[in-house]
């Protein structure tokens, strides 16, 4: 069950237990998509094809926007999601395998000093897309 209650929230932490779910080997060499250097070709690839499937049923594309006023990382990524979550779903019809989490690096904020590639809002993100990996969660003190 996914928890829900009032402290669960935009910008809440939750922490969570979880088996290791290792699904079928993939192209990226195990359940979860690291970003390794076939990775950003494959998702060309995905966006370009889902490009053409809207276009052709006349569907618009979803599109990057801002979360929250002078936004200049547009985290609310909905078509990221989409291009990740169309390319999940032709690895699976294709055979090539499912995968149960998907991690993320989000590059966000300004540098912490000049010149610096170290971001004040840089994160990973972890979507757990079977329920069945959380063993249980807590929320962080």
């Amino acid at each position: 069950m996914v928890p829900n209650g009032p402290w669960i929230g935009p910008g809440s932490a939750l922490g969570f237990q979880s088996r290791l779910c290792l699904g079928p080997t993939s192209i990226w060499g195990s359940a979860s998509i690291f970003w390794t250097s076939g990775t950003p070709a494959h998702l060309a690839t995905a966006y370009q094809e889902l490009v053409q499937i809207l276009d052709e049923s006349g569907q618009a594309l979803p599109a990057n926007q801002p979360g929250f006023r002078g936004d200049v990382d547009l985290v609310r990524r909905e078509l990221d999601c989409a291009v990740v979550n169309y390319w999940i779903n032709r690895c699976a019809k294709t055979g090539r395998g499912t995968y149960q989490t998907v991690r993320g690096a989000f590059a966000e904020g300004g540098p912490v000093y000049p010149y610096a590639r170290i971001l004040e809002k840089t994160h990973i993100q972890i979507a757990v897309r079977d329920l069945d990996c959380i063993l249980g969660y807590f929320r962080p003190r």
